[in-house]
């Protein structure tokens, strides 16, 4: 910063971090939202991970024709993410990323573990969901089969 402008003095680190990234973030997840409620068509996407502080969560994004969007990054805490479970805890977050209308939704990528396959069978079973076109991605596997190929 100090290069293009030598008299510019960038905000203190604390205030970055703080009251300036919660106010972009919450501006950037308003047009994110927004840029989802337009859409006609939606395809989600759905992957389970562990964050800086190793704390499983949920990832949802949606993949549209600019790119994915993300959604949202939910902590699972010690929830037992059985197919059951997962099912119930996707419904209620496809509800209200398709804004309350689930024919908006295409498609759910997921990973390809048998818990995710029992979700699959799940949501088919789930009259606002049966529609729903569901793929499996076990792109850490492919990763894997590559590592143990090369």
């Amino acid at each position: 910063m100090r290069g293009l402008n030598s008299a510019y003095t960038p905000p203190p680190r604390k205030a970055i971090s703080g009251r300036l990234l919660d106010e972009v973030y919450d501006d950037v997840k308003t047009h994110v939202t927004e840029a989802i409620h337009r859409l006609q068509y939606l395809n989600i996407v759905i992957d389970e991970s562990s964050n800086i502080n190793r704390q499983r969560v949920v990832n949802i994004s949606a993949h549209t024709k600019i790119g994915s969007l993300y959604v949202l990054t939910e902590d699972i805490k010690a929830l037992r993410m059985s197919g059951e479970n997962y099912t119930n805890w996707l419904k209620n977050h496809l509800l209200i990323v398709c804004n309350g209308d689930p024919k908006r939704i295409n498609s759910v990528n997921t990973d390809t573990c048998a818990t995710m396959r029992d979700v699959w069978e799940r949501l088919r079973k789930l009259p606002e969901f049966k529609h729903i076109f569901t793929i499996g991605c076990d792109s850490h596997g492919m990763q894997c089969l590559k590592f143990f190929t090369d």
